[in-house]
């Protein structure tokens, strides 16, 4: 059979019916809705580029070939936003005649020979319509009737260096390893990082990890940060089709502009506070933050303005709680109930003015201490109230020694330490800053916890037993039981049951408490309690439990 046997016929699509013979007619659904949608949007774009082939059944012609065609067309002309499409219009198709067999050869080579597109074809497609057709991201969405970013991907992917394309071709690499290198929008990186690994096996989480040492996204908050100057300053950009991937090549500038935010930031802090010093650091050395003392702002008695504005206030918020008695103690007239939540927000807002002109800092402690100003988790973080250890308070002058030598521990008071612990080296430390370091310590001992459950598991059981084994009169904080012989008062004492008492002493010889033994402290049992068998560990806890339970009434 050739191609003289169809002939060409517009054919409208009223009277357009999928065949019987077609190779999807039992199971039209198996058609995916989104590639529907995407074929309906193409055709509204360019038109039916390959005409349906069709062959006369009763009353309508049956479809052989297109069915994906039909079903999109159908879709167009129940879309609102689908211009000039109807159940009259008329599409090309061409025609077979009565020939069973090739309508049978070509409905099956329509559905079961056709070969999906190569990942990449598809990839360089998409490419070559933007850098040759003249094609945008926006046009090309709209003409395959997909969400923009999905065709940013796949542009990128094309655009990707060719000798790595050609690798992923030649599947010396993978099409994952491949997509990898798009995350970074210049091609001479990419084959830089590619030469470096091509001898070895290229892995898509080593590419994006080497990638990602090769400049600063702008979707990044450093980025975000210092991009405006980064701009004036002429540092190069690797452009992106999406402006947040795009990369800020030149590091050096980056973190030069970044200490430069954090020392502004820092200054103007110190200048708003009216603190003596202003620093910046690119992150935090808590280590080295201990050697420093910090105080804190207390209350302060207003004067002038400051004390007039707090009369002021002070007199309002009385009126507030007022209003805020009456409205809920009369009846009021529909129209004049007072907003409640307005008189809320009012109190909030004058109580913390109030605050504000009411506390402040100490004249002798603005005039030593500091702001620090740091980056922390993508965003400006300061510290204030910072002592400079040569200007800490706390800390006596050193005992001279046998040798001359000098001492910076010992005891001493001041706003910004406390007693140290006797030692001629013991580090010093103040009651603000240990409180600032015991919540950091809190917070990774928490987060520790949530990333090892097992080890949560056992604290808690360990927790629960230790408070009740440890105690002349049991008590788990844990749980809130406590019990003692002397909580336990019957009216009858001779004519209580010993049986159960009996069964729980019997119950508690057979526990294995070795790692409870004397001399250990409290850090050695919790380690020998977590070798202790889980069958065990839960007989330990139930007979503690069962032991400290008292009567209610």
């Amino acid at each position: 059979m050739t191609t003289t046997d169809l002939t060409a016929m517009d054919v409208a699509l009223k009277d357009l019916a999928l065949h019987e013979l077609n190779a999807r007619a039992g199971s039209p659904e198996t058609y995916e809705a989104d590639d529907i949608a995407n074929l309906a949007a193409s055709i509204d774009t360019l038109g039916l580029l390959n005409p349906l082939i069709v062959q006369k059944t009763g009353k309508v012609w049956g479809v052989l070939a297109g069915g994906r065609r039909l079903a999109a067309l159908r879709q167009l002309v129940n879309e609102k936003d689908a211009k000039g499409w109807t159940m009259r219009t008329k599409v090309a198709c061409r025609v077979l005649g009565e020939d069973v067999a090739a309508a049978t050869a070509i409905t099956v080579a329509e559905n079961v020979t056709q070969k999906a597109m190569d990942p990449l074809d598809e990839f360089e497609a998409f490419a070559r319509m933007m850098e040759t057709g003249g094609h945008d991201p926006e046009g090309i969405a709209r003409m395959f009737g997909v969400e923009r970013r999905r065709v940013i991907e796949r542009l990128r992917f094309g655009r990707v260096h060719p000798d790595i394309r050609a690798a992923a071709r030649a599947k010396a690499i993978t099409l994952d390893a491949m997509k990898a290198f798009a995350d970074h929008p210049d091609q001479a990186v990419q084959k830089d990082v590619f030469d470096a690994m091509k001898d070895g096996y290229i892995q898509a989480w080593t590419v994006r990890d080497k990638l990602r040492n090769r400049g600063v996204k702008m979707g990044d908050a450093v980025a975000r940060l210092v991009a405006e100057d980064y701009r004036a300053a002429g540092g190069a950009i690797a452009a992106d089709l999406i402006e947040e991937d795009s990369i800020l090549t030149d590091e050096t500038l980056v973190e030069k502009l970044l200490m430069e935010q954090l020392a502004a930031h820092a200054e103007s802090e110190r200048a708003r506070l009216g603190f003596a010093w202003a620093e910046a650091l690119r992150a935090a050395d808590y280590k080295a933050l201990q050697e420093y003392g910090r105080v804190y702002p207390g209350a302060v008695e207003p004067a002038g303005e400051a004390a007039t504005r707090c009369r002021i206030i002070a007199d309002r918020l009385a009126e507030i709680d007022e209003m805020r008695d009456a409205a809920y103690d009369e009846e009021h007239e529909a129209d004049e109930v007072p907003d409640i939540a307005a008189l809320d927000e009012e109190y909030e807002t004058l109580n913390e003015e109030y605050e504000g002109l009411t506390t402040g800092w100490a004249e002798a402690d603005l005039g030593r201490a500091g702001v620090l100003a740091y980056w922390d988790q993508g965003r400006i973080a300061t510290i204030e109230g910072l002592v400079r250890p040569e200007d800490r308070t706390d800390r006596k002058p050193a005992a001279t020694g046998g040798n001359g030598g000098a001492s910076t521990g010992g005891t001493g008071s001041g706003s910004d330490g406390e007693d140290g612990d006797g030692g001629d080296d013991a580090l010093v430390l103040s009651d603000s800053l240990k409180t600032d370091l015991r919540t950091e310590q809190a917070a990774v001992i928490g987060s520790a916890l949530a990333g090892d459950p097992d080890l949560a598991h056992d604290l808690l059981l360990f927790k629960t037993v230790a408070d009740l084994l440890g105690r002349a009169s049991p008590v788990s904080y844990s749980f809130g039981v406590t019990a003692s012989v002397a909580d336990r008062p019957h009216g009858k004492p001779d004519e209580v049951d010993g049986q159960a008492a009996a069964t729980l002493a019997e119950l508690f010889d057979g526990l294995d408490l070795r790692w409870w033994a004397d001399g250990k402290s409290m850090p050695e049992r919790f380690e020998a309690f977590r070798a202790v068998e889980p069958a065990m560990k839960s007989r330990i806890v139930a007979v503690a439990l069962a032991d400290a339970v008292k009567p209610t009434g």
